[in-house]
């Protein structure tokens, strides 16, 4: 609510550029389109931090460095995708079940860890990644996937013998080794993770791949009475998720891939011809590949959210993943 009405130039003029003035915000707006424009200036490292924007207050001052961040954002997203197609290239030969590892020159090391949180997110596995400079040093990033009870920090204490120094928590963690110790982190790692597998972290990795959901409900019912219900309950975050709803049995009309690889599906009704935009953010292949034809029943879980798109307001599904209905 806050941030909607701030008179300061430099947030207002990223709101501006974002089309995100103007109207109530949600902290799906926050958190998906306004705060990670500023949170790349931290990891491009290009001279604007985001306390820049938030302290000036020339207007025109102010929109000339938005136009930074954009571009800066940009940079991000494209070495990001770089990134990534470079570590699933690794990712094919990577010989180890269960822990990942890859590195690279190619790895800007503002988005190794944007890098690992994803591969983490395909593999289920506990994942390091390591940007290499030109004197050898290698800086990592580690994430580990939703739910496994495993801990980051104790996997680099097991290997601190090498590293050059390390930190985080047991979910995220960041680390240093110089390219001739790769091999020797690569081992000690497999050792740690192999000695500290029990049963229950088996299971606990297996479970962290099955999505959960708050609500079943037919598309006829997702209406903006509903919606004024779900904004009424916001604002979402930390230790207060976004409901996750299960809109069942629907039918799939039509996909679009978007730029970035993204996908927009549009679903109807069963029961009626009411109809649905779902987006589908940066898709696993495998669920690209096993995307239904047209025609085919569906059941989606995803975030409800509102899109103000040419002055028109309306809901679609922020899709996490589909199932097919046999």
């Amino acid at each position: 609510i806050e941030l909607a009405k701030t008179k300061r130039a430099g947030l207002r003029a990223l709101l501006d550029a974002l089309d995100l003035s103007g109207r109530p915000l949600s902290s799906q707006d926050v958190a998906i389109r306004f705060a990670p424009k500023l949170n790349a200036l931290s990891r491009m490292e290009n001279g604007i931090l985001p306390i820049d924007l938030y302290l000036v207050d020339d207007s025109k001052k102010a929109q000339e460095m938005v136009s930074t961040v954009l571009e800066n954002n940009m940079a991000r997203v494209s070495l990001q995708g770089e990134g990534e197609s470079e570590a699933l290239m690794q990712l094919e030969k990577w010989p180890h079940t269960e822990f990942v590892y890859v590195s690279s020159e190619k790895f800007h090391r503002g988005v190794i860890g944007l890098i690992a949180t994803k591969l983490s997110q395909k593999t289920n596995l506990p994942v390091f990644v390591g940007s290499k400079d030109e004197s050898g040093r290698v800086t990592g990033s580690a994430r580990l996937p939703a739910g496994m009870k495993k801990s980051l920090v104790r996997a680099l204490e097991s290997s601190s013998q090498v590293l050059q120094r390390f930190g985080g928590h047991d979910a995220a963690a960041g680390f240093e080794v110089h390219a001739d110790d790769e091999m020797k982190m690569i081992d000690l790692l497999k050792f740690y993770f192999i000695a500290s597998a029990v049963d229950s972290d088996v299971i606990q990795s297996q479970e962290s791949s099955i999505l959960s959901f708050d609500l079943k409900l037919p598309l006829h019912e997702v209406q903006e009475s509903l919606m004024k219900w779900f904004d009424l309950l916001g604002p979402y975050g930390q230790s207060f998720e976004v409901p996750i709803f299960c809109v069942r049995d629907v039918v799939l009309r039509e996909v679009k891939t978007l730029k970035g690889g993204h996908l927009k599906l549009r679903v109807e009704c069963t029961q009626s011809k009411k109809t649905l935009d779902a987006l589908y953010f940066s898709p696993p292949a495998d669920r690209v590949e096993s995307l239904p034809d047209p025609g085919s029943l569906l059941d989606l879980c995803g975030e409800l959210q509102w899109n103000y798109f040419l002055g028109k307001k309306t809901i679609q599904l922020l899709l996490k993943d589909y199932q097919a209905v046999k």
